[in-house]
This record gives C-alpha cells, structure tokens and sequence, in this order.
C-alpha cells in the first residue's frame, strides 16, 4: 500500500466496506482485522500495521481503540472528531483572562502556569464523549472555563491527586458538598490566601451541562423531571449562577493555575478615575436595548451560551444615548430582549458606538 496514503485522513474518507477489503487483500498484514467492528477502531489498527516499526506476531487488542470505543459511535464519528480536537479551549481565551487581570491590577505580576496531565485529559474527554452519545448534547449550559482560588499548601496536592470529595470544605458548603468553582475571578481570588498577597487560582474546563438549585444537605444531585437523567451541576442561582459545584471527578480537566504576586484590590476612588476606555452607545433602532459588560465571549453560541459572566450597564430607549466608562479592552454586549444584537471591545476613550 501507497505510504502516502496511510493517515487517518484519507482512511476516514472510506467507508467500513473498503477498509475491510483492504485488510483482506493482505491478510498477512492485516491478521485478526475482523475483530475491529468499528470504522474508527480498523483505522487505528491498519495505521499500525503499516508502521515501520511494527512486530507482527501476536497482535493484542489496542488500548486507544478499546478506550474510543467507550464514547464513539459510527454516525456520530465526525461530530466526535471535532469535539475531541477542540478538547482544550483556545488559547487565545486563557490569554484575554490574563490580559483582564493584569489590565484591572496593574502593580501585580501575573502568571499562568499549564498543567499538562494527559491521564487528566483522557479521561475528561471520555466522559465528555460518553456523555454525549447517551443524551446526544452537553446540557443546556455546556461546558465553561470556571475558577478555583485555593491556598500554596492545597496547591500541589490538587495537582498531584485531584480535588477532595470526602474531606471537610475548607470554605463551607452552602449549596451542599462538591467542588466548588465559580465564573467570577474575584470571587476565586477573595477565597485564596485570605489576608496574604500571592494568590492561586485553578483554571478548569468544566462540564456544566444541566444546572439545578443547590441546598446545604444536598450529597448527590436530583433527577430532572423527564426521569431520564440527574442534573450535571447544582448552582448558586439558577438565573445568574456564579458558583458551580461538581459532585464527581473526570466531570472537569484542570488547565493551569493563574498566580498573581503582589496583589492588591483596587480602591473605589481607583476603579473610578482610572478608566482608559468608555464613550457613548446611541439607540437608533426603535427597540429598547440593554448595554452588557461581559469578560469572555463566545462566539456563535446561544444567547445562554454566549458568555461565561456579565453585568447590566444600563438601559437605552429608542432615539437616546448613554455614557459608559471602562478600561481598554473590555468587552460589552448589546441585547434586544434575548438576542444578542452588537458585541464591541473598548479600544480608545471617547468613542461612540451606534446601535
């Protein structure tokens, strides 16, 4: 066989028919084929048959295949493959948080470390999968990037061996026992190193799925309505959540941790006259709009997928404007009841957006 064409882009284009055929033109080769029943699984296999290094004696059944297998199906093979190669959010969005923190706190140095654990990451993304397949969609809220704030001497041992489930919370549970995390970074900031000046926030991609309100006595979360499923996540406040807790490990993947020296909450006095950005938004339409300051945007997602945290700035009715003030860079939102209708970053002071 044609070296070029063995990758798995090519062999994906096939159908399972013309894979099995080409497995039993070189039987030698490709003995004990017939025991891959799955597309995806002969591919695997077949690539490595024809790797130069391959010893062609016994062959043992592969540990990725049987491990894919758990969570890929052949009619949701490509939207698989897609998810999968998308496992680790952008970079770019990891570096607009960093870029928002050292925006607001100037004096602090900021760092994010990656946590490069592969075990971790299989192990998200097989959940992820099987998850998917079962119900055919992540929930109504996803998956998000969400924060831990912890303390140095917690640090090492969440890294090394995961988030506690069974020990006592250092910081109460409120909405029940879990792993809390939240979309707010001050909130994150404020519960590490209370009262000290480095702070250490995990960073996690976290499986939100279907929320629920959470309760102090709640140990495991309740079944939603249609009886076909528990609710993924339980929450702070259904309508604007903020904390998130998660009662099972794999449910979540750790990204890095953000370290920030020096640190020091601006004043208000600070916050107020220390704006480098703002300007006026105009309402020429002749609907009333809502002008949003949001952290992160996604783009091309549902108007409750949109973003992980926002605040009203104001209202505007037709033929009117408001001023804003903000810092350059920030993010804003413009909504006509619950659509999404302009997205816009400060960039300069005095500017005037038109709606």
């Amino acid at each position: 066989m044609n070296q070029d064409f063995i990758n798995f882009r090519s062999l994906k284009q096939k159908k399972l028919t013309e894979l099995i055929q080409i497995c039993r033109n070189d039987k030698s080769k490709y003995h004990g084929f017939s025991k891959y029943k799955k597309k995806f699984n002969l591919i695997l296999f077949i690539i490595k048959q024809n790797s130069p290094n391959i010893i062609r004696t016994s062959i043992p059944s592969p540990i990725i295949p049987n491990l894919y297998s758990l969570f890929e199906t052949p009619d949701e093979f490509e939207e698989n493959q897609q998810r999968m190669s998308m496992e680790r959010p952008k970079q770019q969005q990891i570096e607009d948080i960093i870029q928002n923190i050292n925006t607001k706190y100037t004096e602090s140095p900021v760092y994010f470390d990656i946590n490069e654990d592969p075990h971790n990451d299989i192990i998200y993304k097989a959940n992820k999968m099987k998850y998917l397949n079962r119900y055919g969609s992540l929930g109504e809220y996803d998956e998000q990037i969400l924060f831990h704030g912890t303390n140095k001497l917690n640090l090492t041992g969440i890294l090394r061996d995961d988030f506690r489930l069974t020990s006592n919370p250092i910081n109460g549970s409120i909405y029940g026992r879990g792993i809390y995390f939240t979309n707010d970074i001050e909130k994150a900031i404020y519960y590490s190193e209370r009262g000290q000046s480095e702070k250490y926030i995990v960073v996690a991609i976290v499986h939100i799925g279907d929320i629920v309100q959470g309760t102090p006595n709640m140990q495991n979360h309740p079944l939603m309505p249609d009886g076909q499923k528990t609710y993924d996540t339980s929450v702070d406040n259904t309508i604007a959540p903020c904390q998130f807790i998660k009662k099972y490990h794999g449910t979540y993947n750790i990204l890095g941790v953000i370290r920030i020296e020096n640190y020091m909450r601006p004043s208000v006095s600070r916050l107020v006259t220390n704006y480098s950005g703002g300007g006026t938004v105009t309402n020429t339409t002749k609907n009333s709009i809502i002008l949003w300051w949001i952290d992160v945007l996604y783009q091309n997602s549902p108007m409750n997928m949109a973003f992980r945290h926002k605040k009203k700035i104001c209202n505007i009715s037709p033929g009117n404007n408001r001023n804003y003030r903000c810092l350059i860079n920030h993010k804003f939102i413009v909504t006509h009841r619950n659509t999404i209708i302009k997205t816009f970053i400060s960039t300069k002071r005095g500017e005037i957006i038109t709606i």
